[in-house]
């Protein structure tokens, strides 16, 4: 199956959806009128975006994109504040939605009130954030996007007791932070580029 067909959305009462393992390669944005949906399983697919419609998927709260061709998540994702995961590993994340000039996902997610697992893992180009914690708990993801954000106001940025193994390179772009605190990490080493941070 490459495409879902138009009826599906026939199905008004349906609360889970799983049409994973197919090799679909477009979604139908009629699939926005499935409003009783609380799960939809969209793994292991040839998708290389989803639509944006997908936020007035109010119910929801699992959404499984993992191992697509997703460059990006829909921008309309932080709207759905049922959502409690949002599983999204194994895709080919890269764009730079917090214009921080880094491949990375939206600090937005981290403030969404409900979500409580996001996986990010085997998306070997993002750095916001970074692999370090893609690979630890979604607790740690969450609060680095929040905190990372927060900083541009506050000018201070504490990643404590993160299990960072090295410095992000966000945060060494972020020339407006006064106070930095990286305590109880893993880190191997300072880098040269921390001189950067000059304010």
């Amino acid at each position: 199956m490459r495409i879902l067909p138009p009826s599906i959305a026939n199905l008004t009462s349906l609360t889970t959806l799983n049409v994973s393992k197919n090799r679909l390669i477009l979604l139908n944005p009629i699939l926005a009128r499935m409003t009783s949906l609380t799960k939809l399983a969209l793994h292991h697919n040839d998708l290389k975006e989803i639509p944006e419609i997908i936020s007035t998927l109010q119910g929801l709260q699992e959404l499984s994109v993992s191992n697509n061709r997703l460059t990006e998540l829909p921008h309309s994702i932080p709207r759905m504040t049922n959502l409690k995961n949002l599983l999204a590993a194994g895709n080919r994340l890269r764009t730079d939605p917090s214009a921080w000039g880094l491949p990375g996902v939206s600090h937005e997610l981290g403030f969404m009130p409900n979500l409580i697992e996001l996986n990010l893992e085997q998306n070997d180009k993002l750095m916001v954030p970074p692999l370090d914690l893609v690979k630890g708990s979604s607790a740690h993801i969450l609060r680095f996007l929040r905190d990372v954000f927060e900083a541009r106001e506050t000018r201070t940025l504490a990643l404590r007791d993160m299990d960072l193994r090295e410095i992000p390179q966000v945060v060494l772009r972020m020339d407006m932070v006064h106070t930095l605190s990286l305590s109880d990490n893993t880190l191997r080493s300072v880098p040269v580029d921390i001189k950067q941070l000059t304010s």
